[in-house]
């Protein structure tokens, strides 16, 4: 037997649809199984760098006995932006287990010293490349990103599958429900209609409305619409939607909210006002919200009375929690952004955020801000700044001046990001000293696809020195 010594490359593996250096297009191929099917799928690798190298494309996951890359190892060009890359897939004659399906399509890039070293290499099923002239086998590699590959087998008879939205509304305006239903199976829908049931703050029914009745044929989408008149109270709100079709059933259910969160400012008022001193104000609210707003720990709640801002004057305003801080902030009620900086921090990691300053438990740091676009839409970037509010909604957080942008990951955080409708909130868990890193756990799955693969390098994991 031969024996190749491992050459090892760099560690650092990102598997991502795409990436600064490489990139591959579409992220993403869906095809619908048939026995005995055979289809050819085309890619494009994308040489952002403008640079030559050799890029090796391997199948890796459950489907991968069924496909066959044509040309397994290829040269980019460096004045070539987009290279065509193709793989077959071959389908058994018997049917394949229903449901969804999914492989990668891995495509990596080789180290500069195997350039014109592609001829006689050959490639194992778990993606090593062996170099035979070299006597080396290659097990990592500088880059690599996938394609997925998606097999959607059908359900015997007829079987859907459905998601639910809901559009935004003011109290008393109209509010839509779209009962987006998949149909899955093998024979065609012929009959189908959604029911969606509307829940209160406590679960109680509070309406119930219907779509129109429709068939789906196989492999085929159909949205079912209704409408509802909102009520006059502002808050959070239950949908279940339950489509019926040829005697079966598929359910969904999403929390949607009517209005803005909004409390009532009955009075204002301040005592013992010295010039110079301390002064202390008391600010009287009423809940407009049909659920309870929890409070919140803040911090620094007496201000500088030679800072005080006159807002007497909005007594009786109906004000949204955002309004509320943005009156407050400058009073430096507890609700300014901590005092903190950008620089850099473990080895690894680039840059960190720090506090400058001592911030105290519950006390608001910053505010994860950036462009509000579909989350159907953020799947599809590659992005690692996406933060996602909802099935609906994403944050981009990429840009520079999105400072809690710079705040890493920690297995064991110090400070945690809160949804607030729309917008995003970092609050301290834990009393932070003056010059500790600020850090949040970025949760499972982020740290499956992007962290564990290089080793985490949070204080917890890999202490300095």
């Amino acid at each position: 037997m031969t024996k190749y010594p491992l050459l090892l490359g760099l560690l650092l593996l990102l598997l991502l649809p795409t990436a600064a250096a490489l990139g591959v297009t579409p992220a993403q191929t869906i095809i619908h199984y048939q026995p005995g099917l055979r289809q050819t799928v085309t890619l494009n690798i994308v040489n952002n760098e403008h640079k030559e190298f050799q890029a090796v494309l391997y199948p890796q996951g459950p489907l991968a006995k069924y496909v066959r890359v044509k040309e397994a190892i290829l040269r980019i060009p460096a004045d070539q932006y987009l290279t065509p890359a193709s793989y077959e897939v071959s389908f058994p004659s018997e049917d394949l287990e229903p449901g969804d399906h999914e492989t990668d399509i891995v495509i990596m890039q080789l180290p500069d010293q195997f350039l014109s070293e592609s001829e006689n290499a050959l490639i194992t099923d778990s993606g090593t490349v062996i170099f035979p002239n070299k006597g080396q086998a290659l097990v990592s590699a500088t880059l690599a990103v996938i394609s997925k590959l998606f097999v959607k087998a059908p359900y015997p008879g007829t079987y859907s599958r459905i998601e639910l939205s809901v559009s935004a509304a003011q109290p008393g305006d109209a509010v839509t429900f779209i009962v987006s239903a998949f149909n899955l199976g093998q024979n065609a829908i012929q009959d189908g209609k959604a029911t969606i049931e509307i829940l209160g703050p406590t679960n109680e029914k509070i309406a119930e409305v219907e779509t129109d009745q429709k068939g789906i044929d196989t492999r085929q989408k159909r949205e079912f619409i209704a409408s509802w008149t909102a009520p006059k109270s502002p808050g959070s709100y239950k949908a279940i939607a339950r489509f019926d079709y040829d005697g079966k059933q598929a359910l969904a259910e999403r929390i949607f909210t009517i209005g803005s969160l909004l409390l009532e400012v009955i009075d204002v008022t301040v005592n013992d006002f010295r010039l110079g001193g301390i002064a202390k104000f008391d600010i009287l609210t009423e809940n407009q919200w049909n659920e309870r707003i929890m409070p919140r720990p803040r911090t620094r709640t007496s201000i500088a009375a030679a800072s005080a801002q006159p807002i007497m004057g909005r007594y009786g305003a109906t004000l949204s929690i955002p309004e509320l801080y943005a009156i407050l902030a400058p009073l430096n009620m507890g609700t300014h952004e901590a005092s903190v900086e950008v620089r850099e921090t473990n080895p690894g990691v680039g840059r960190g955020l720090f506090a400058t300053g001592p911030i105290k438990k519950g006390e608001f740091i910053a505010e994860y801000t950036g462009e509000k676009i579909p989350t159907a839409l953020a799947d599809a970037l590659p992005s690692r700044y996406l933060f996602e509010l909802d099935e609906e909604w994403t944050i981009n957080g990429e840009s520079e001046k999105n400072t809690a942008g710079y705040i890493n990951h920690a297995c064991i955080p110090n400070a945690e990001a809160e949804i607030d409708g729309h917008r995003i909130f970092v609050y301290a868990i834990h009393d932070i000293e003056k010059g500790e890193e600020i850090t949040i756990d970025y949760g499972e799955e982020y740290f499956d696809e992007f962290i564990r693969p290089a080793g985490c390098k949070c204080f917890a994991c890999a202490p300095l020195p």
